[in-house]
């Protein structure tokens, strides 16, 4: 292998490089995303659970 083939493979795989950080990157803050947006949603529930129960208990009183 000469010095200008391997000039090129070593440039070859710092590119692959980059781009699987980049891929890993991306996957990763979606994930992030995802679980803030079901906890969020869980949260809604039981804030939705809680005000429905303060309406009955308010109106039976």
């Amino acid at each position: 292998m000469d010095e200008k083939s391997l000039k090129i493979t070593i440039f070859e795989h710092f590119i692959g490089f980059l781009l699987n950080l980049i891929i890993y990157y991306r996957t990763y803050a979606l994930e992030v995303q995802n679980q803030a947006n079901i906890d969020n949603d869980v949260k809604g529930v039981i804030y939705t659970a809680e005000d429905s129960l303060l309406l009955i208990l308010g109106s039976t009183a």
